[in-house]
């Protein structure tokens, strides 16, 4: 059974690295990767390699003046803000706020990993079958026990699919995608979002400004804010592969049953 994926929201599937403000330069509203090694070759050539090791050492974020020409010459990727406003944000940014998680990468390139696609699956079904005395079970014991349980969400999902051998999850099993295509990616700005007191008794949404207090607007946290991330996020890509199901009398009627629990929760 072969899948398709379209990310309707923007999306990220780390690898557990993050891209420091000194890999990378902003040029033209985009982020451009730069390639170290290609850049090492070159100044090893010449008196200027010495230079650019001590700016990585010390500096937060490399001098364009210095070094802009990398950004236009020796990117390896070039990645774009979601929005050009984007990078006076970032020129105002503290370093330590500007460090780009980067998106799970093989051999042939970035692509969305078998795991994220079963993780999102159990997600879905694990919703579908979620019952109201499941989590009044829940909440019951946490009143008795008097403090939120360590793992609150294993007796829902073990009630709704099962554990241990009896998960029925089990018989499933995703292949990761093909490769996606580099256009597919954009920087985004992310703000964060909290609960304000505005009385005893009421609260209010508002948005966190660093490195305290929050604002009613987002857009004035953007304005106000020095805390900013930039994940490198899929905003559109699809990525298509298969879908097994086990050892399977009839896999058709079980990703049937898996679909029809899971098409509700796309209307979330």
């Amino acid at each position: 059974m072969n899948y398709r994926v379209t990310c309707l929201t923007p999306t990220l599937v780390g690898d557990g690295q993050r891209l420091a403000p000194i890999d990378y330069m902003v040029w033209k509203d985009h982020v451009n990767v730069l390639d170290q090694r290609r850049i090492f070759r070159l100044l090893a050539k010449g008196p200027r390699l010495e230079g650019y090791l001590s700016q990585l050492k010390k500096a937060d974020k490399l001098d364009f003046g210095s070094w802009g020409g990398f950004a236009q010459n020796y990117a390896g990727r070039r990645i774009p803000f979601e929005h050009a406003s984007s990078t006076q944000y970032w020129e105002r940014a503290r370093a330590e706020h500007l460090f780009i998680p980067t998106f799970s990468t093989g051999p042939s390139g970035p692509y969305l990993p078998g795991t994220a696609i079963k993780g999102a699956l159990r997600t879905g079904v694990v919703h579908g079958r979620m019952t109201e005395r499941s989590l009044q079970d829940l909440s019951a014991r946490t009143t008795s026990e008097g403090r939120m349980p360590r793992r609150p969400a294993i007796q829902v999902e073990d009630a709704a699919v099962g554990s241990g051998g009896s998960d029925a999850m089990r018989l499933m099993s995703a292949s990761d995608s093909n490769t996606i295509t580099e256009n597919s990616f954009k920087i985004y700005l992310l703000r964060v979002a909290t609960l304000a007191s505005r009385g005893p008794g009421k609260f209010d949404l508002a948005w966190k400004q660093s490195p305290s207090g929050s604002v009613k607007r987002p857009e004035d946290s953007t304005r106000r804010s020095r805390k900013w991330l930039f994940p490198a996020l899929l905003s559109r890509a699809v990525g298509t592969r298969t879908v097994s199901w086990g050892s399977l009398k009839s896999p058709k009627r079980c990703a049937g049953e898996i679909a029809s629990t899971c098409r509700p929760c796309l209307a979330w």
